[in-house]
């Protein structure tokens, strides 16, 4: 038990500057969300919850999830330049904010400028994304974690100012946005030019590259459909207001998922070199040290919940939020599903079982849609919990048979 105690801490130890950032910017993001349902409307914060349940599926299809692959292919192949990445990025994002531009309600002013700027942040996340990805891939989280620092400082004094001074989530967001793109153009893309030389949109290698990615796309697409599915079902039977309240519960666990998120990102390099290299010992303990540490934080989550949810609830949101508190053992039981599954799925993709996850997340968003026609129009924003626990435990059966199986394949050909 000591020994595997001490395990989880060299580990966290190593992966603590990309660990470290991606916490701090996630909880820069969590603040922003306390801060809104504090100074603004639930109606404010209902169009913004919306915006991000519309958008985030079409920016994790645009992503083409080359993070992983870029990390997976210098630590396998080479076959792609960091450049060809970056060059297949800005196209994704061009097309991902054309498309959610479609989306738009034109006609309600306040949702429509919410939308927009929501857009944006999204396009300016998804380019900072892919320049972290070579550092993460080159073992050099440093700079990352610097790089969130600054936009999670920019990002809460920026915005803070806003709203205490305005009371309007609208100038809030255009003051997060301000941060958003002084960090990508001052840091991120000054910080990597030489690596970014040549870009070449017309690269005929990056259909090959995008073709590659499309599956693994459409995969995290219907990972985050079948997160927001139930958001969607809630402003389509009762109203957009409580379509904020299940953001504000759900982050909870997103929390979480970050931390458990961060150190698999750290661990995806070691992930594909043991499986490339037929390293059966080496890959299974890293893999138990990842379980062990997602199983750990999803059960302390659900502990600390169960006695303490009104105390919590009423400590950060607020006492127009209490009545709610209930559903927060439901959604960090929905959690120890899902941090075991986020383990599974950097799995997935460093082991190269990459054609099998879009038939698996399709079945899943389709299993999210049946949860949530039975359970949402009866029960509400409580049927949406009951959707989020069993879309994660649905997703953890199947992902981890999967890996599973591969691994004991690995096994049984040595």
């Amino acid at each position: 038990m000591s020994s595997n105690m001490h395990d989880f801490i060299a580990l966290l130890h190593k992966a603590k500057w990309l660990l470290g950032g991606n916490v701090l910017f996630a909880f820069s993001q969590w603040l922003l969300l306390i801060l809104f349902s504090h100074f603004s409307s639930p109606v404010q914060l209902g169009y913004y919850s919306y915006a991000l349940a519309i958008t985030a599926p079409i920016f994790l299809l645009s992503n083409l999830q080359l993070r992983p692959l870029l990390i997976a292919d210098i630590n396998l192949n080479n076959r792609f330049q960091f450049s060809q990445y970056f060059s297949l990025r800005v196209i994704t994002v061009v097309l991902a904010t054309i498309l959610c531009v479609l989306f738009i309600e034109w006609q309600n002013r306040l949702a429509m400028t919410i939308f927009m700027l929501v857009i944006i942040l999204k396009a300016c996340e998804a380019m900072s994304d892919i320049i972290y990805a070579h550092y993460n891939a080159n073992k050099k989280t440093v700079f990352i974690s610097q790089s969130l620092t600054l936009k999670s400082a920019l990002l809460v004094s920026l915005s803070f100012a806003a709203l205490y001074l305005t009371h309007n989530l609208v100038y809030s967001l255009a003051a997060t946005l301000a941060g958003y793109v002084l960090v990508l153009f001052l840091m991120d893309i000054r910080k990597s030019k030489s690596a970014l030389k040549p870009i070449k949109i017309a690269d005929k290698q990056l259909k090959a590259l995008a073709i590659m990615g499309l599956p693994l796309g459409m995969s995290v697409m219907m990972i985050s459909l079948q997160t927001n599915i139930p958001r969607y079902f809630l402003e389509r039977y009762f109203s957009v207001e409580l379509v904020g309240v299940y953001t504000i519960l759900y982050y909870f666990l997103l929390i979480g998922s970050i931390v458990i998120g961060s150190v698999c990102q750290y661990l995806s390099p070691y992930f594909s070199e043991y499986y490339h290299q037929s390293k059966k010992y080496e890959l299974t303990k890293v893999v138990r040290q990842a379980l062990g540490i997602a199983l750990g934080l999803g059960v302390i989550g659900l502990v600390v919940s169960l006695p303490l949810h009104h105390f919590i609830i009423q400590m950060i949101y607020g006492s127009d939020y209490t009545q709610y508190s209930y559903l927060l053992p439901y959604i960090m039981a929905a959690g120890v599903f899902t941090y075991l599954s986020i383990v599974f799925g950097y799995l997935l993709t460093s082991l190269q079982l990459l054609k099998i996850q879009l038939p698996i997340f399709m079945f899943l968003a389709a299993m999210a849609l049946v949860y949530s026609y039975i359970f949402i129009p009866k029960y509400g924003v409580l049927g949406a919990a009951y959707t989020t626990i069993l879309s994660a435990l649905s997703q953890l059966l199947i992902s981890a048979s999967l890996v599973g199986v591969n691994i004991h394949r690995m096994t049984a050909h040595d």
